[in-house]
């Protein structure tokens, strides 16, 4: 674990604010890659149309693609207020609480049949994973 500088003190007397980095070997980054790629592929089918990252589905899909789908349904519902979210994970595990994460991930998966299930190591892979990060 490693401190990694994210405000710096203004004031005379404050201590500057840290976040505590996790930093991953080779052998970890690979098993946390193949766990996560072996989650999206368990969860794709269920997941919303409009859900356009992390998707496994060939083609991959792109920004534009994204754009193009916007810009359809913006068309298609003139008269309705729209709104667009867009989040960035590298930021996802600061802000939201690690048991807000782990029920939605328990609901997508309740969602799944029985027999397709991620495999049981994977979702320990994803539980030593949200462990690492600290969050206050």
């Amino acid at each position: 674990m490693f401190a990694l500088l994210k405000n710096r003190a203004t004031d005379a007397g404050k201590a500057d604010s840290f976040r505590g980095l996790a930093v991953y070997g080779l052998s970890d980054r690979l098993v946390i890659s193949i766990a996560a790629r072996h989650l999206r592929e368990v969860t794709d089918a269920i997941m919303h149309p409009g859900s356009l990252a992390f998707r496994t589905k060939s083609p991959t899909l792109t920004h534009h693609d994204a754009v193009e789908r916007i810009l359809r349904f913006r068309d298609q519902h003139d008269a309705s207020e729209k709104w667009v979210a867009e989040v960035d994970i590298r930021g996802f595990f600061d802000v939201v609480s690690h048991d807000v994460a782990r029920r939605a991930v328990s609901r997508l998966f309740d969602r799944l049949p029985a027999e397709e299930r991620p495999d049981s190591r994977a979702l320990s892979i994803l539980e030593v994973y949200l462990d690492s990060y600290a969050f206050n």
